[in-house]
C-alpha cells in the first residue's frame, strides 16, 4: 500500500492519515484513508455512499506495470484479490483484500 500513502501525499493535502493491518487465515486486508481532497485525488468512478466502488479500467502494458490506482489494482488482481478505492465523505479509501496463499 506504499502507493496509496504516496497518493495521498502527493495529491489529498490530508492532516491525516489511517493504515489498517488485518490478517485472517484467508486473506490479508490493508486499508489506507486519508482525510485530503477526495474530489481529485484520483480519476475514474466515484464511490457510491456505501463506500468505495471497484476500480475498473483498462490495463497498462502487464501486471503491476502502471502507477498510482491503475498498478495497485492490478498487483493485487496479479495475486487473486481485489482493490477498491474512492472518497468517502471526508477523504478517499483504499481497500486491498488478498488471499493468504494455501487457503
Amino acid at each position: 500500500m506504499q502507493e496509496a500513502l504516496t497518493n495521498t501525499l502527493k495529491h489529498a493535502r490530508a492532516t491525516a492519515v489511517t493504515v489498517r493491518l488485518r490478517y485472517a487465515p484467508q486473506a490479508v486486508t490493508v486499508t489506507v484513508t486519508d482525510d485530503g481532497r477526495a474530489a481529485s485525488a484520483a480519476p475514474g468512478p466515484a464511490a457510491s455512499p456505501a463506500g468505495p466502488t471497484p476500480l475498473a479500467g483498462p490495463a497498462s502494458s502487464g501486471p503491476g506495470a502502471g502507477h498510482g490506482i491503475t498498478g495497485m489494482r492490478e498487483r493485487v488482481a496479479a495475486l487473486g484479490g481485489s482493490l477498491t478505492a474512492g472518497p468517502t465523505g471526508e477523504g478517499f479509501t483504499v481497500h486491498a483484500v488478498i488471499p493468504v496463499a494455501g487457503s
